[in-house]
């Protein structure tokens, strides 16, 4: 559930159908749009993370951080990425679930 919640979102379950409530027809045009350069930027970020991957042993290592640091040259803002993620999954996702799910438990 939780890989699938890092993929999907809560904002994907939860804000569709409040954007439907509250906008009508017209956010779903908005919701089509934003679909089309998130998944034209899905697709950038999974090809640049096949192109700076790094085997190590019999294993390959990559992600954003990885991409990050090769590609700009800058490790510095790999590493500063890669602790922001951590405090981000530990934190701001957690609460912004939280709140989502509180939100509509609200209206119940």
């Amino acid at each position: 559930m939780i890989s699938t919640a890092s993929r999907v979102g809560t904002g994907n379950i939860i804000g569709v159908a409040t954007a439907i409530a509250v906008g009508g027809p017209g956010a779903v045009f908005w919701m089509w749009l934003m679909a089309l350069s998130g998944a034209a930027s899905a697709f950038c970020e999974s090809t640049l993370a096949q192109i700076y991957k790094v085997k190590s042993g019999d294993e390959f290592l990559g992600g954003p951080a990885y991409y990050i640091q090769q590609g700009l040259g800058k490790k510095w803002l790999g590493v500063l990425y890669a602790v922001l993620l951590i405090g981000c999954t530990g934190f701001g996702w957690n609460t912004t679930t939280a709140y989502n799910m509180s939100a509509a438990l609200e209206r119940v």
